[in-house]
């Protein structure tokens, strides 16, 4: 019995099950499914001050700066650049992001940001020129109904992702980045997969130790081995 209410024998089971037997989604030992230590004060700061909590978030913030230099004089996002160079310079590749939920949303957000570039500057562009606003695009997992509404489960199956991506035809030419905050998310890691057999210069981005992903989760260590993957490590 939790907090009043009486837990049903099948619950009991199909919880017993996830513990015994899916051992590959679960993902309490991931610093991002973690508390921050960074705001572990955050409640008591609040309870101080409203500057006291906004100041306690802003920690967080100000680490990026410092993690963004060190990615940023990477030779992997060297790597990433000059793939997305090569990509615009060939004859029809295209630069696309794949994520899912907030990934997701910063995919499709990317894609937007090169579009508007080229569509504002319609009137010094030639025909040439604006037609690179066609070169990018991006996969959420879920599709569009996931913009809306939270499509449960859905990032649990790689083969979503790899259908998505096979949608969009990913292939030779293209540079592919897959986002996802945790690196294990399986959608996004199949849209990955595919891309990678497919022939497309493929990347993946994250936020968790690359090690303890490969030491834990079989899907992860296949996507973070492949040599067809420049992996990003944001951790």
């Amino acid at each position: 019995m939790i907090d009043g209410m009486k837990i049903s024998e099948a619950a009991k089971k199909k919880a017993r099950a996830f513990i015994d037997n899916e051992k590959q989604f679960q993902l309490g030992f991931l610093p991002t499914e973690q508390s921050n230590p960074i705001t572990a004060t955050l409640e008591e700061d609040f309870k101080r001050s409203t500057l006291a909590g906004v100041q306690c978030l802003q920690r967080g913030d100000r680490q990026m700066p410092i993690t963004m230099r060190h990615v940023f004089a990477s030779p992997q996002f060297a790597q990433l650049v000059d793939s997305m160079v090569g990509t615009v310079q060939g004859p029809k590749g295209r630069i696309i992001f794949s994520g899912c939920g907030a990934t997701g949303r910063l995919s499709i957000l990317l894609e937007s940001m090169w579009r508007d570039f080229f569509h504002r500057r319609a009137n010094e562009l030639s025909a040439d020129e604006l037609r690179f606003a066609d070169r990018s695009a991006s996969i959420m997992t879920g599709g569009d109904f996931a913009l809306i509404r939270s499509v449960e489960f859905f990032e649990d199956y790689a083969e979503g992702g790899r259908r998505q991506a096979a949608a969009l035809e990913v292939g030779e030419g293209d540079t592919f980045v897959a986002i996802t905050e945790g690196g294990e998310t399986s959608s996004v890691l199949g849209t990955l997969k595919y891309a990678a057999e497919h022939g497309a210069k493929c990347f993946l981005v994250f936020n968790n130790p690359a090690d303890l992903l490969r030491g834990y989760l079989d899907r992860c260590r296949e996507a973070i081995d492949n040599p067809k993957v420049t992996v990003i490590d944001l951790y």
